[in-house]
């Protein structure tokens, strides 16, 4: 594969990871184990795809595992850190080490520098703080790391359908921009001879000039998405030599043979929030924290779960709601088919003006556009309801 961005880099020290514990944002993929090297998790035949130039779909995961900067990055870091199987209390230990050696440095620092001292104070204070409630493992943020990877892997699916949704809306703001221009210069002409007012004339340019910045903003956002998507999968920023593949093939039919209540309990069992919840309270149980500690916990593991149930909720009406504007899109689009039928009989029987003929057209492509878009909306909300039963909702 050409213009791919790869390196080892080096590993993050277990303060990083206990002063992140309460921020699962760090990016660190704890899916597998292996170094950190392109084919690494995948068989040659697997790679043999992946590392060609065509950016397919259905490979959008392999290459996020296998290619992109930060979960490749965190993988190697993980991979190296021998401390990476510290529970709950081990790491509490730890936290309290690093406090004790704050304070030794800010009586170090006491009578040198006050603002010096008062950091570490603050660092020490934070982590003996932390240490009391903390029942974070590594075993929790491994799922944390694997849900990040999880929501890269979705970021590039939502950069790949923005890329060819703005092909398409850059598709029509062009053929929308060359109608307006005919039906700017007939409202001139209309004009010239007393039929089209001043107001007319200004209307038909600033809808003119509107359509041609539309163009311009559908060129960019074309750019923007193919960058965002490649930079994502590996690729060097703006590759010339990278190919985006075709959208995949969706129906709208097969929302109806999902089993709602089935499928719920999956993506419940699998929710790698839930997941973490349920660790951090066994610690809680476990060790020896107060009351409130587990208290806390089981209230967090009832909060998210509530929280799991309306958001799933959510991405299923989503699924439902786009498989039933894809159908009418396209039933929009065949009653344009047929008024332009009917144009298109108007026309040679002169009953219709040349521009008149025009506007149908441009109608019609219109009807196109969001059909297409329509499709793309329910691409992505089938692609969030399988991310939801994979774990990540």
């Amino acid at each position: 594969m050409q213009n791919r961005n790869f390196s080892k880099l080096n590993k993050t020290k277990l303060t990083a990871f206990v002063l992140g514990i309460g921020l699962a944002g760090s990016a660190l993929s704890c899916t597998a184990y292996a170094e950190a090297v392109p084919g690494a998790l995948h068989t040659a035949e697997e790679m043999a795809h992946l590392s060609d130039d065509d950016l397919e779909w259905d490979e959008i995961d392999g290459l996020i595992s296998e290619y992109n900067a930060t979960v490749v990055k965190n993988r190697t870091e993980w991979g190296n850190d021998e401390r990476r199987s510290y529970n709950s209390k081990q790491v509490s230990d730890y936290l309290i080490e690093k406090a004790d050696e704050y304070d030794a440095l800010y009586d170090e620092y006491a009578d040198v520098s006050a603002m010096v001292a008062a950091n570490y104070k603050t660092n020490a204070d934070k982590m003996r703080l932390q240490a009391e409630s903390n029942v974070s493992d590594f075993e929790v943020i491994k799922l944390s790391y694997d849900l990040v990877e999880k929501q890269t892997a979705e970021s590039a699916r939502k950069a790949f359908l923005n890329y060819y949704q703005s092909m398409y809306e850059k598709e029509y703001d062009d053929a929308n921009a060359a109608y307006l221009e005919k039906l700017y210069a007939s409202t001139v002409n209309r004009h010239n001879v007393g039929m089209a007012t001043d107001m007319d004339v200004l209307t038909a340019k600033e809808n003119l000039d509107t359509a041609k910045a539309a163009v311009l903003t559908a060129q960019s956002n074309i750019g923007s998405s193919r960058n965002a998507l490649l930079v994502m999968c590996g690729w060097k920023y703006d590759s010339a030599t990278a190919v985006i593949g075709a959208l995949p093939s969706v129906s709208a039919d097969e929302v109806s043979a999902i089993s709602y209540e089935a499928d719920m309990q999956k993506a419940k069992a699998a929710n790698i929030m839930l997941k973490s919840d349920e660790i951090k309270l066994r610690n809680a149980k476990s060790g020896s924290y107060s009351s409130l500690v587990v208290e806390q916990n089981q209230n967090q593991l009832k909060d998210d779960t509530e929280s799991f149930g309306i958001n799933f909720k959510s991405v299923y009406d989503s699924y439902v709601n786009a498989a039933e504007g894809y159908t009418n899109a396209v039933n929009d689009k065949a009653n344009a088919e047929r008024n332009m039928a009917a144009a298109d009989k108007q026309l040679s029987l002169g009953m219709l003006s040349n521009i008149e003929y025009e506007g149908k057209k441009n109608s019609l492509k219109a009807a196109e556009l969001a059909e297409r878009k329509a499709y793309i909306a329910l691409i992505s909300a089938k692609s969030a309801y399988e991310s939801a039963l994979g774990g990540n909702v």
